[in-house]
């Protein structure tokens, strides 16, 4: 089964950590924020992958030398002109001839794509998307279906029956046959959403199964980005291995330090995140703020936000 992996967007309310990389790559517990979602749809049966890409396109190449992750392929579909979420997937339509998982690339989650894939099996939905009951949009509209779990989505933003409000909180990942590829035009900017809804309003059948144990979390700004760290942390330095940290620096509360990050003696880190390759100068006082980019951090005193290194 292939996973496509929504990798395009621009990211930028989490600038300026996105002026030095893409969003999906920005490290999230020293490792890529897009390989958390791949190593949950590898749990579900995926062994291959298709990324569409935009920003900064060179630094996948990097990431996923090869292009390959775990021994899976990663097919990458450059994207000139962002063409939003339908029209990517419809772009790499030569890629999904089977039914497919697809997902943001921006969302950290361990919501279970066993369940969504089990879900959609023998459905005769064109779309099995996942959804909780608690999010802060929730703008899906559900009927009951064939048990507590598994639901009928008959509207999405009100867009097919303005009086309706929405119950459930659509995910950003969903099961989706090729024949509704179909109703996507190539190489137009194209939502996804709308295409849901004018496939229910076709009669196609387009599910949902809530799912709503787990984390599900959109790291949008650098402050939720750093709350998230404070949490993988639990209030203790969280350091990769190739990391070093000299003789007479202090390191307190959760600390996130990158490999090949240099801490040099006299400084003082108190619930900071240091991205791979940085090293931060003898003299630095830094809290709560979020070290990113590549070169050095020289001494400097800084109480919350972002420094970029030079």
């Amino acid at each position: 089964m292939t996973g496509f992996i929504l990798g395009a967007g621009l990211g930028t309310r989490l600038r300026p950590l996105t002026d030095h990389l893409p969003k999906p790559l920005v490290p999230v517990g020293n490792r890529p924020l897009i390989e958390w979602t791949m190593d949950r749809m590898l749990t579900a049966g995926v062994d291959r992958f298709v990324v569409n890409t935009h920003h900064l396109p060179g630094a996948y190449a990097d990431a996923f030398p090869g292009a390959v992750y775990r021994g899976c392929p990663v097919h990458f579909r450059h994207e000139p002109v962002l063409l939003d979420t339908a029209g990517g997937i419809r772009n790499s339509a030569h890629l999904l001839t089977a039914p497919f998982l697809v997902a943001n690339a921006d969302i950290l989650s361990d919501v279970d794509f066993t369940a969504l894939v089990a879900a959609h099996r023998g459905s005769g939905n064109v779309a099995t998307l996942a959804l909780r009951s608690r999010g802060p949009v929730c703008n899906v509209a559900i009927e009951p279906g064939p048990d507590r779990d598994r639901v009928r989505v008959v509207d999405l933003r009100r867009l097919l029956q303005p009086e309706r409000p929405g119950t459930h909180q659509y995910t950003g990942m969903a099961l989706l046959e090729p024949a509704l590829l179909d109703r996507i035009p190539p190489d137009r900017i194209v939502s996804l959403v709308p295409v849901l809804v004018e496939a229910i309003r076709a009669g196609l059948g387009v599910g949902g199964v809530v799912l709503d144990g787990g984390e599900w979390r959109d790291l949008g700004t650098p402050r939720e980005y750093l709350a998230v760290h404070r949490e993988l942390a639990r209030g203790r330095p969280l350091i990769d291995p190739q990391t070093q940290v000299e003789p007479g620096a202090v390191l307190e509360g959760s600390v996130v330090l990158g490999a090949g990050s240099v801490v040099e003696s006299d400084v003082v880190l108190r619930d900071v995140v240091v991205w791979g390759g940085i090293r931060i100068r003898s003299g630095s006082r830094l809290e709560e703020c979020i070290a990113c980019g590549a070169g050095e951090v020289p001494a400097t005193t800084r109480n919350g936000g972002v420094v970029e290194a030079r």
